[in-house]
C-alpha cells in the first residue's frame, strides 16, 4: 500500500474546524483527520503521541515535517488567540469602568423603580432643604397614596413630578 505525505496545512485547518461551535462541522472534521492520517500511513494515536511530545510509534520524516509544520502553525495560533484575548480583557475592563461610572452617575427614573423604592426615594427628597413648600405638600401627598395603596396606578403628573425632583436631587449632590 503507497502512503502519501501528510499535508500540514489541510491538516491544520482541520484541526481548527475541531472548534466550531457546530458539531456536524467538528465530526467531519475529525473524520477528515482520520482519513489524511489512514492516508499517509498515520492513525490517532500517533498524532496524539506527536502533539504531546511522546517518543513516535512509527519514524517517518513526512510525518515529522508534517507534525513539526503543524505544530508551529498551532503555536501561532494560540498566540494570536492570546494576543486576542488580552486585547477583549483589557477592552472589557475599561468598558466595565466606563459603564460603572455612567451607573453611579445616572438617576433614579419613576418608572425603573417598585412602588417601595419610590416610597424610599421620596423620603430621601423629603428631606432636602431645597424642597419648596409646595413641593414638600405635594411629595408628602404622593408618598401618602402610594403607601395606602399598593396597586395605585400614577398620573403622568407624578411621573413628571418625581422625575424633576430626582434630577434636582441628583444636581444638588453633585454640586457637594
Amino acid at each position: 500500500m503507497t502512503h502519501r505525505a501528510l499535508d500540514s496545512g489541510t491538516l491544520g485547518k482541520l484541526v481548527l474546524l475541531l472548534s466550531s461551535s457546530h458539531d456536524g462541522e467538528v465530526i467531519n472534521a475529525a473524520r477528515a483527520i482520520g482519513r489524511s492520517l489512514q492516508a499517509s500511513g498515520s492513525d490517532w494515536h500517533e498524532l496524539a503521541d506527536r502533539l504531546s511530545g511522546a517518543a513516535p510509534t512509527a519514524k517517518g520524516s513526512a510525518f515529522e515535517d508534517a507534525m513539526a509544520s503543524m505544530n508551529r502553525f498551532l503555536n501561532m495560533k494560540v498566540q494570536e488567540v492570546e494576543r486576542e484575548n488580552r486585547a477583549l480583557r483589557k477592552w472589557l475592563q475599561e468598558h466595565n469602568a466606563e459603564a460603572e461610572k455612567r451607573r453611579k452617575a445616572s438617576v433614579a427614573r419613576w418608572g425603573d423603580l417598585t412602588r417601595l423604592e419610590r416610597i424610599a426615594q421620596l423620603d430621601l427628597i423629603a428631606k432636602a432643604e431645597w424642597l419648596s413648600e409646595s413641593d414638600r405638600a405635594y411629595l408628602d401627598r404622593l408618598r401618602q397614596r402610594l403607601f395606602s395603596s399598593p396597586h395605585l396606578q400614577t398620573e403622568r403628573g407624578d411621573t413628571r413630578f418625581f422625575n424633576r425632583l430626582m434630577d434636582k436631587a441628583h444636581k444638588e449632590a453633585s454640586k457637594q
